[in-house]
Formats: structure tokens, C-alpha cells, sequence
């Protein structure tokens, strides 16, 4: 059974607090994270922030068309806290971002990891299936440069002569055939 990779705790104000479970923990050093469970935490909390959960009320209108995440440092295996926020705000294209912050060992936060999301409105692209204009080339016209260059002096010459197999080989170089 895989199990979660975070715990929800309580919230912190603005910031949504998470405890790590051993399902985040890295490869090369059971102390960090990998980058993947906090990029999926992050892009949960950009989604939910935009409205794109189902469990939350209505539809933007907007979909995620590209995230993408900075690994500020190594992301400690300890509790966490998130924010996220929007950037730039629009009907049509809009900028969000999360952050997660880990605390250091003089005791106070350090941010290890900010995901940012291009959010697109989404249209009706039938349009865009099919093209209007016809092509500008017919396909059997058309005839590539390279199909028309002229042959080196080797490719002339190996064309000119005739083949002559090897005196006891068989055509297919396989002795087994003779």
C-alpha cells in the first residue's frame, strides 16, 4: 500500500502547514526530499487556490498550461509550511505561484522550493483542426534540393562500376545458402 506524502496539520495564518512522511524522503539521503512530492503538493495548492478542484465552487474558466518548479536548496525531511499567491491576475491568462518554506537551524524559515503556473483560458479551437488555405506545394511536385543536387565523384564512380562478388560467396554473404 503507498501511503500519503504529507500530513496536513493545522494552519499557520497564511500558510498551510504539512509534515513530511517517509514516501517523500530521497534516493541519495534519507535527510532530503525528492523534488517530485513537494512540486505535486505545490501544484495541489495553485489548483486549489484557482478554483480548478471540482471540490471547489465553479469553474475559472483558466487550465494550468505550464508549471514550473526551483529547487532553492536541498528541501529538508522535517514539517513544512506552504503559501501561494497570484502574481498576475487575469480573465484570460493569469500567473500563480506557491512556496514552501522549511525551517533552518538557527531557528528561523529559509523558502527550498517555488513552483510557478501559466494559467490559459480555454477557448474552442475547431478552427484550428482544420486549415482554410490550401497547401502552398503540391506534395508530389515537390522536389527537395537534395533530391536534385549533383552526385559526388564517388557516388559516380561506385555506380559505374559492376559488381563482382568475391570468388566462393554467395550474393547474400552467407555461406550457410550456397
Amino acid at each position: 500500500m503507498i501511503d500519503c506524502h504529507y500530513r496536513r496539520l493545522a494552519a499557520d495564518g497564511e500558510f498551510l502547514v504539512f509534515e513530511s512522511t517517509d514516501g517523500t524522503r530521497s534516493n541519495w539521503d534519507p535527510e532530503i526530499q525528492h523534488g517530485s512530492p513537494p512540486l505535486a503538493l505545490m501544484t495541489k495548492l495553485i489548483e486549489e487556490r484557482a478554483g480548478l478542484i471540482e471540490e471547489r465552487a465553479g469553474d475559472s474558466g483558466l487550465r494550468i498550461g505550464r508549471l514550473t518548479l526551483d529547487i532553492l536548496g536541498a528541501i529538508p525531511f522535517t514539517r513544512v509550511r506552504l503559501r501561494s499567491w497570484v502574481q498576475r491576475p487575469g480573465p484570460r491568462i493569469s500567473l500563480m505561484a506557491a512556496e514552501m518554506l522549511a525551517p533552518r537551524p538557527d531557528g528561523g524559515e529559509r523558502a527550498v522550493a517555488r513552483v510557478t503556473a501559466w494559467l490559459l483560458a480555454t477557448s474552442d479551437t475547431a478552427d484550428a483542426v482544420t486549415d482554410r488555405h490550401p497547401p502552398l506545394v503540391r506534395l508530389h511536385e515537390h522536389r527537395h534540393r537534395y533530391a536534385l543536387a549533383p552526385a559526388t565523384r564517388r557516388q559516380r564512380f561506385r555506380a559505374s562500376r559492376p559488381r563482382v562478388d568475391r570468388p566462393g560467396r554467395h550474393r547474400c554473404h552467407d555461406r550457410r545458402h550456397l
